[in-house]
C-alpha cells in the first residue's frame, strides 16, 4: 500500500487515512483464492480460517476437520508474503480491532461461505467471457508494493 508524502516534512507518511475499501475487498478476495487454488482449502476451511491456526512465522496452516484430524499445510513463499500483506492490512482497515478470523469485512464479520461461491463464480465468469467487471489482480503485483 501506498501513501502520499506529507507536503510539510521529509520523509515522513501520511498514515491518518483509512484504507481504501475497495482496496481491502481485492486484496482479501486475492488472498482467498489462492489459498484455495494453491493449498487445496474448501470454501468452509477458509472461511472458518482463524489466526491461532496459521503461523507466518514458520510458514505453516494447521487444518483443522470435523473429525478433529489435524493436516499441517506448508505455505510457499507467495502465500506467506500475502498472508503477512493481508494482516497487517486487515488490522489497519479495522482499525485494530482484536480479529479472530482471517478473513473478515471491514466491520469485523467472518466471511460467509456464500459470498466466496459467488467470487469464484465472478472468477469462472471471467476467465469464459472477459469482462471488466471483475477486478482480478495477480500476486506478483501486489507483492511488490
Amino acid at each position: 500500500m501506498k501513501f502520499r508524502k506529507k507536503s510539510g516534512s521529509q520523509g515522513q507518511w501520511d498514515i491518518s487515512k483509512p484504507p481504501t475499501k475497495r482496496y481491502f475487498i481485492r486484496l482479501r478476495n486475492l488472498v482467498m483464492l489462492m489459498l484455495m487454488y494453491e493449498h487445496d482449502l474448501t470454501i468452509k476451511e477458509v472461511t472458518e480460517l482463524k489466526w491461532c491456526n496459521i503461523n507466518l512465522f514458520k510458514g505453516r496452516l494447521v487444518n483443522k476437520n470435523n473429525n478433529r484430524l489435524q493436516t499441517n499445510i506448508l505455505l510457499n513463499e507467495d502465500s506467506q508474503k500475502l498472508l503477512e500483506k493481508w494482516h497487517d492490512y486487515q488490522a489497519k482497515g479495522t482499525y485494530y480491532r482484536a480479529l479472530e478470523h482471517v478473513f473478515t469485512t471491514t466491520e469485523g464479520r467472518p466471511v460467509s461461505p456464500y459470498y466466496v461461491q459467488l467470487l469464484q463464480l465472478g472468477l469462472i465468469v471471467y476467465t469464459f467471457l472477459p469482462l471488466n467487471f471483475l477486478p482480478i489482480e495477480s500476486a506478483s503485483n501486489v507483492i511488490e508494493e
